[in-house]
Protein backbone atom coordinates (compact mmCIF):
# COMPACT_ATOMS: atom_id res chain seq x y z
CA UNK A 1 0.00 0.00 0.00
CA UNK A 2 1.47 3.22 -1.08
CA UNK A 3 1.39 6.30 1.88
CA UNK A 4 -0.81 9.04 1.28
CA UNK A 5 0.82 12.54 0.91
CA UNK A 6 -0.30 15.19 2.68
CA UNK A 7 0.18 18.46 0.36
CA UNK A 8 2.92 21.16 1.31
CA UNK A 9 1.78 23.55 3.84
CA UNK A 10 3.87 25.92 1.74
CA UNK A 11 1.06 25.35 -1.36
CA UNK A 12 -1.53 26.55 1.07
CA UNK A 13 0.51 29.93 3.18
CA UNK A 14 1.06 31.11 -0.75
CA UNK A 15 -2.75 30.97 -2.08
CA UNK A 16 -3.16 32.76 1.70
CA UNK A 17 -0.33 35.09 0.64
CA UNK A 18 -1.92 35.71 -2.37
CA UNK A 19 -5.58 36.37 -1.61
CA UNK A 20 -4.13 38.90 0.82
CA UNK A 21 -2.49 40.50 -1.31
CA UNK A 22 -4.99 40.57 -4.18
CA UNK A 23 -7.51 41.88 -1.59
CA UNK A 24 -5.26 44.58 -0.64
CA UNK A 25 -4.82 45.93 -4.21
CA UNK A 26 -8.43 45.83 -4.34
CA UNK A 27 -9.24 47.79 -1.73
CA UNK A 28 -6.41 50.46 -2.38
CA UNK A 29 -7.67 50.65 -6.02
CA UNK A 30 -11.60 51.03 -4.32
CA UNK A 31 -10.17 54.03 -2.14
CA UNK A 32 -8.31 55.86 -4.85
CA UNK A 33 -11.54 55.60 -7.04
CA UNK A 34 -13.89 56.06 -4.74
CA UNK A 35 -11.65 59.48 -3.20
CA UNK A 36 -11.39 60.65 -6.94
CA UNK A 37 -14.81 60.76 -7.69
CA UNK A 38 -15.95 62.12 -4.29
CA UNK A 39 -13.42 65.24 -4.52
CA UNK A 40 -13.68 65.68 -7.85
CA UNK A 41 -16.96 68.73 -8.28
CA UNK A 42 -15.51 70.23 -5.29
CA UNK A 43 -12.37 71.53 -7.53
CA UNK A 44 -14.06 74.37 -9.27
CA UNK A 45 -15.77 75.28 -6.62
CA UNK A 46 -13.93 78.41 -6.32
CA UNK A 47 -12.58 78.90 -9.82
CA UNK A 48 -13.04 81.64 -11.76
CA UNK A 49 -14.86 81.45 -15.38
CA UNK A 50 -12.21 81.73 -17.73
CA UNK A 51 -9.42 81.12 -15.77
CA UNK A 52 -7.88 78.02 -17.34
CA UNK A 53 -4.56 78.65 -15.76
CA UNK A 54 -6.40 77.73 -12.01
CA UNK A 55 -7.27 74.28 -13.50
CA UNK A 56 -4.58 73.56 -15.91
CA UNK A 57 -1.55 75.36 -14.03
CA UNK A 58 -1.74 71.78 -11.88
CA UNK A 59 -0.52 68.67 -13.44
CA UNK A 60 -2.87 66.36 -12.32
CA UNK A 61 -5.24 67.93 -14.26
CA UNK A 62 -3.30 69.20 -17.14
CA UNK A 63 -4.51 68.14 -20.51
CA UNK A 64 -2.01 66.01 -22.46
CA UNK A 65 0.66 67.45 -24.50
CA UNK A 66 0.03 70.88 -22.68
CA UNK A 67 2.77 70.79 -20.18
CA UNK A 68 4.71 74.15 -21.56
CA UNK A 69 1.23 76.17 -21.17
CA UNK A 70 0.81 75.70 -17.21
CA UNK A 71 1.67 79.35 -16.67
CA UNK A 72 -0.53 80.99 -19.77
CA UNK A 73 -3.17 83.08 -18.81
CA UNK A 74 -6.80 83.10 -20.37
CA UNK A 75 -6.26 85.54 -23.31
CA UNK A 76 -2.66 83.16 -23.85
CA UNK A 77 -5.20 80.21 -23.88
CA UNK A 78 -7.18 81.91 -26.51
CA UNK A 79 -4.62 82.09 -28.79
CA UNK A 80 -5.53 78.37 -30.17
CA UNK A 81 -8.89 77.73 -28.48
CA UNK A 82 -11.73 80.17 -29.36
CA UNK A 83 -12.84 80.86 -26.14
CA UNK A 84 -16.09 79.03 -27.23
CA UNK A 85 -14.92 75.88 -26.88
CA UNK A 86 -18.18 73.22 -26.91
CA UNK A 87 -15.86 69.89 -25.99
CA UNK A 88 -17.00 68.94 -22.74
CA UNK A 89 -14.47 67.79 -20.32
CA UNK A 90 -13.67 63.78 -19.35
CA UNK A 91 -12.58 62.61 -16.05
CA UNK A 92 -10.60 64.74 -14.11
CA UNK A 93 -12.89 68.18 -13.85
CA UNK A 94 -16.84 67.00 -14.45
CA UNK A 95 -17.92 70.31 -15.87
CA UNK A 96 -18.00 71.91 -19.55
CA UNK A 97 -15.93 74.33 -20.60
CA UNK A 98 -19.29 75.78 -22.05
CA UNK A 99 -21.05 75.93 -18.55
CA UNK A 100 -17.64 77.07 -16.64
CA UNK A 101 -16.74 80.36 -19.13
CA UNK A 102 -20.03 81.21 -18.18
CA UNK A 103 -19.16 81.47 -14.42
CA UNK A 104 -22.14 78.27 -13.53
CA UNK A 105 -20.73 76.40 -10.93
CA UNK A 106 -21.35 72.72 -10.07
CA UNK A 107 -24.20 73.86 -7.25
CA UNK A 108 -25.87 76.15 -9.77
CA UNK A 109 -27.15 72.95 -11.31
CA UNK A 110 -27.33 70.05 -8.96
CA UNK A 111 -27.46 72.11 -5.63
CA UNK A 112 -25.65 71.74 -2.42
CA UNK A 113 -26.46 68.32 -1.18
CA UNK A 114 -22.82 67.01 -2.27
CA UNK A 115 -24.87 64.83 -4.98
CA UNK A 116 -24.14 64.85 -8.36
CA UNK A 117 -26.78 63.00 -10.41
CA UNK A 118 -28.09 63.28 -13.90
CA UNK A 119 -30.43 66.24 -14.65
CA UNK A 120 -33.80 66.24 -16.00
CA UNK A 121 -34.78 68.22 -18.98
CA UNK A 122 -36.95 70.57 -17.05
CA UNK A 123 -33.38 71.48 -14.74
CA UNK A 124 -31.51 72.75 -17.85
CA UNK A 125 -34.76 74.40 -18.86
CA UNK A 126 -34.35 76.56 -15.57
CA UNK A 127 -31.43 78.75 -17.59
CA UNK A 128 -31.99 77.41 -21.17
CA UNK A 129 -36.26 78.63 -21.23
CA UNK A 130 -37.90 75.76 -22.67
CA UNK A 131 -38.21 73.35 -25.79
CA UNK A 132 -40.04 76.37 -28.00
CA UNK A 133 -37.39 78.77 -26.98
CA UNK A 134 -34.44 76.55 -27.86
CA UNK A 135 -36.22 75.92 -30.94
CA UNK A 136 -36.18 79.41 -32.15
CA UNK A 137 -32.75 79.39 -31.12
CA UNK A 138 -31.14 77.28 -33.19
CA UNK A 139 -33.41 78.54 -36.48
CA UNK A 140 -31.34 78.76 -39.40
CA UNK A 141 -27.77 76.69 -38.22
CA UNK A 142 -28.21 74.25 -40.37
CA UNK A 143 -30.25 71.68 -42.49
CA UNK A 144 -32.76 70.64 -40.15
CA UNK A 145 -33.18 72.53 -36.66
CA UNK A 146 -32.77 69.44 -34.11
CA UNK A 147 -34.57 71.44 -31.30
CA UNK A 148 -37.58 70.94 -33.41
CA UNK A 149 -37.76 67.88 -35.25
CA UNK A 150 -40.28 66.48 -37.50
CA UNK A 151 -40.25 63.25 -34.96
CA UNK A 152 -40.00 65.02 -31.49
CA UNK A 153 -41.25 68.63 -32.78
CA UNK A 154 -40.24 70.89 -29.24
CA UNK A 155 -40.74 67.81 -27.30
CA UNK A 156 -36.71 67.71 -25.92
CA UNK A 157 -34.77 65.59 -24.33
CA UNK A 158 -31.21 67.27 -23.47
CA UNK A 159 -29.23 64.85 -22.32
CA UNK A 160 -29.80 62.38 -25.42
CA UNK A 161 -27.31 64.47 -27.32
CA UNK A 162 -25.88 67.46 -24.93
CA UNK A 163 -23.39 65.27 -22.25
CA UNK A 164 -21.70 67.50 -19.87
CA UNK A 165 -19.40 65.66 -18.65
CA UNK A 166 -18.43 63.07 -21.68
CA UNK A 167 -18.20 64.49 -25.33
CA UNK A 168 -21.62 64.95 -26.77
CA UNK A 169 -23.35 62.99 -29.81
CA UNK A 170 -25.19 63.88 -33.16
CA UNK A 171 -27.87 61.99 -31.97
CA UNK A 172 -29.79 62.51 -35.71
CA UNK A 173 -27.03 61.12 -37.32
CA UNK A 174 -27.73 57.82 -36.70
CA UNK A 175 -30.20 58.10 -39.48
CA UNK A 176 -30.08 61.26 -40.91
CA UNK A 177 -26.54 62.59 -42.47
CA UNK A 178 -26.44 65.49 -41.11
CA UNK A 179 -23.40 67.44 -40.04
CA UNK A 180 -24.43 68.78 -36.89
CA UNK A 181 -21.95 69.87 -34.30
CA UNK A 182 -23.33 69.50 -30.57
CA UNK A 183 -21.91 71.51 -27.87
Amino acid sequence: MEPIRRKRPQNFVNFLAFLALAAFLGLVMASSTLAKQTSEPKRLTNAKGGDCVACHGQAQVMPEGHDDTKDMTYEDCLACHDGKETASLRTNIPLGHIHHLQGVSCQDCHGDSGEYNALETDECFACHDSGEGVAKLTEGHGEENPHNSPHYATDLDCELCHHVHEKSENYCAQCHDWALVVP
